[in-house]
């Protein structure tokens, strides 16, 4: 994803501004097309070239300038609601959490929902060009409550439903932590072991010049693989957890991720009892 800055004029003649959330340029003309808005100046934000990454792979296009963390996501949820339910006006509500967030890409992205509602678009159109910050369920959900008049309602009910999925997150994550740890110590103990401890114990064995077991001509093998190897394991196993977390993490792999977990014995069980306390 990357951000265009633009300037046109609508069909009535009046001028509009802004920046524009989208994949590629063609994407962003598109869309800027489907709104009758024809284009006097377009560029790509540079903000956005400066953080573009190397690569478009959607593991490692991680846009991290762009990112916005699910905690801000709810405060600023949670703020509009509450200045809406008090009675401000869009615009001033929206102005008010503006000032709020000193720096980042989401005051960034607010900036230009107040510019976009001053000039008469809905908030819910703006929201849909950053899906970076405003997922699909979110701006389809604040365009039901546009229609409906219900705006302030939808976006608690929003802040409630993100905080809860945060905190499950979190439940989810301190229930794993102890395993994984427990994990990655066995892994630990057994390279010890497997490339220190039985090379010991077997050269004992073998100075009496005697046969040895085939227990322990086997340990001996496993013994000698680790210290061959070892060390190329373990970086093996540290790069392939980074790659296993960033696709997990991605737009693509978290779904079925999530799917894999539900599905897995235990795991799936537990997951299913943290989601429902």
């Amino acid at each position: 994803m990357a951000v265009f800055r633009y300037k046109g004029m609508k069909p009535s003649g009046k001028e509009v501004n802004g920046l524009l959330d989208a994949a590629s340029e063609r994407e962003a003309r598109q869309q800027l097309k489907n709104q009758d808005i024809y284009l006097t100046e377009f560029r790509e934000d540079s903000l956005s070239s400066a953080q573009k990454s190397s690569t478009k792979s959607s593991v490692w296009n991680l846009s991290w300038g762009k990112k916005t963390s699910a905690q801000e996501r709810i405060v600023f949820t949670r703020q509009l609601a509450t200045l809406l339910s008090a009675g401000f006006p869009l615009v001033e509500a929206l102005k008010a959490v503006e000032e709020q967030i000193k720096t980042g890409y989401l005051r960034q992205v607010i900036t230009e929902l107040r510019s976009a509602v001053v000039e008469g678009q809905a908030l819910s159109t703006v929201m849909s060009r950053f899906p970076a910050v405003f997922p699909a369920y979110y701006f389809n959900l604040v365009r039901a409550g546009e229609s409906g008049g219900a705006l302030e309602t939808v976006l608690e009910q929003l802040a409630e439903v993100m905080e809860a999925q945060a905190a499950m997150r979190s439940k989810l994550i301190s229930a794993m932590i102890y395993p994984l740890i427990m994990a990655v110590s066995g892994f630990l103990i057994l390279v010890f072991l497997m490339s220190v401890v039985v090379p010991r114990v077997v050269q004992v064995f073998q100075d009496t010049q005697q046969a040895l077991p085939l227990i322990t001509r086997s340990l001996l093998a496993i013994s000698d693989f680790f210290v061959a190897w070892g060390v190329l394991l373990i970086i093996g196993l540290m790069i392939s957890t980074l790659l296993f977390s960033l696709w997990a993490k991605s737009e693509k792999g978290r779904p079925r991720f999530e799917r894999i977990l539900f599905r897995t014995p235990f795991v799936g069980t537990m997951m299913t009892r943290i989601i429902t306390l």
